[in-house]
């Protein structure tokens, strides 16, 4: 069976319609590792810094955004089909997240169209490093067969 061709990927009759949960959790879990890393990173460079004041907003939200991205990317690649679906998907559950994360610091973090907005840069951020993901997982290539390649 060929595969038939979209715009930047093939894809297979059967990936059409699936969802992979899997895919979606790798990403997930990709996106915090990298946030949570970065928040080390800089709590450690505060502590060995001798500042006396620090403004580290930039910093973690270039860390959301930057996590947000490579958690599409691998959630793209995993899936193999329907990268920007998988990775969109990925930017809202971490906005969400985040969004639980600031409802427990107080009424005061959720500003209405603060977190719309947020949640559709991440959302979309999520859906290009699907695509890209999705172009990633495997080249396309003319004689590409199924069980072949």
């Amino acid at each position: 069976m060929w595969g038939q061709r979209y715009f930047l990927y093939t894809e297979w009759p059967e990936q059409r319609r699936k969802v992979r949960p899997e895919a979606i959790w790798a990403g997930t879990v990709r996106a915090f590792s990298i946030m949570l890393g970065v928040t080390i990173l800089a709590v450690f460079w505060v502590m060995v810094t001798p500042g006396a004041q620090y403004s580290l907003a930039g910093l973690f939200s270039l860390a959301v955004f930057l996590g947000v991205l490579a958690g599409g990317v691998v959630s793209g690649a995993r899936a193999g089909a329907r990268g920007w679906l998988h990775g969109l998907l990925v930017g809202l559950a971490c906005g969400l997240v985040l969004l639980l994360l600031a409802a427990l610091a107080g009424p005061l973090a959720l500003g209405a169209f603060y977190w719309a907005w947020r949640l559709l840069l991440l959302a979309l951020a999520g859906a290009a490093g699907g695509v890209a993901g999705v172009n990633l997982a495997r080249p396309v290539t003319a004689g590409y067969r199924r069980g072949l390649g």
